[in-house]
């Protein structure tokens, strides 16, 4: 019962930093907006084109309504790092009787709640917009939950990696930019991975969002069910198997290195 107080506590203080920059709030759903408006006369340029078998504005709105949410979960962790870091409060969470892993793990909570808020709002958006997203079915929800838990899952190692780079580095963030440029240009996000060429449609299997977004595409826009996409699934849940281990390990040893240093606290 401690355990979830303290989970309670950490989804309630994090929720709390994030309402409070309401400037940041409302410039991030303008921006959100104009990208809908914007692949919505994207999508119009193919016509009566289908992308992988999908109508244009079904295929690229739940690819970036997917990425999007995915993102949301990988850079929450490094942001919370750093917010805490500016806020010179790192030091007191690290004294407290809370081994820094449970720390890490109450912190990832909310970074998962809120990439599932950002996909509900892309996917709603997505729907008023006229995406034929014929897996909103009772079954098809089960199986979109399904399988952004599992993407989410496998994107944590990397997150853990963004976030000790944050503690050690303090500035700046490979791990987001280049995981999030690869996403863009290899994962099929706005256009199918078989029209890269043979070596960087290669490159882009080795990415969670890959996966992650032909799976979301063939339950949302195919109505497959978890059965259907299971090859994808069992790819995603690989990636965290492997992904949360060395990212955790990554993360712990950053404190340790910063504790040792004495510089946990530097921003």
């Amino acid at each position: 019962m401690r355990w979830f107080a303290k989970a309670w506590a950490s989804v309630l203080k994090d929720a709390r930093i994030d309402a409070s920059y309401r400037v940041a709030f409302v410039l991030e759903a303008f921006d959100g907006l104009l990208m809908l408006v914007a692949y919505g006369f994207l999508a119009g340029l193919f016509g009566g084109r289908v992308l992988d078998g999908y109508a244009p504005l079904g295929f690229l709105l739940v690819g970036v309504a997917a990425n999007s949410a995915l993102t949301t979960a990988l850079v929450y962790f490094a942001q919370a790092v750093r917010g805490v870091q500016a806020a010179g409060a790192i030091k007191i969470l690290l004294t407290t009787p809370t081994p820094p892993l449970e720390i890490v793990v109450l912190s990832s909570i909310y970074p998962f709640l809120r990439a599932g808020v950002d996909l509900v709002v892309w996917l709603s958006a997505a729907a008023l917009l006229g995406a034929p997203l014929v897996g909103l079915t009772a079954g098809g929800v089960v199986a979109t939950g399904v399988v952004f838990v599992t993407a989410a899952v496998a994107m944590a190692g990397f997150g853990f990696l963004a976030a000790a780079f944050a503690i050690v580095f303090k500035r700046g963030d490979p791990i987001v930019w280049i995981l999030g440029a690869a996403n863009m240009l290899l994962s099929g996000v706005l256009y199918p991975t078989s029209s890269l060429p043979t070596a960087l449609a290669t490159v882009g299997q080795w990415l969670p969002a890959t996966h992650a977004l032909n799976a979301m595409r063939d339950v949302l826009l195919g109505g497959e069910s978890l059965v259907g996409v299971w090859p994808e699934l069992l790819t995603l849940a690989a990636f965290g198997a492997v992904g949360i281990p060395l990212g955790l390990g990554a993360l712990l040893f950053a404190i340790r290195y910063a504790r040792q240093e004495g510089t946990v606290g530097h921003v």
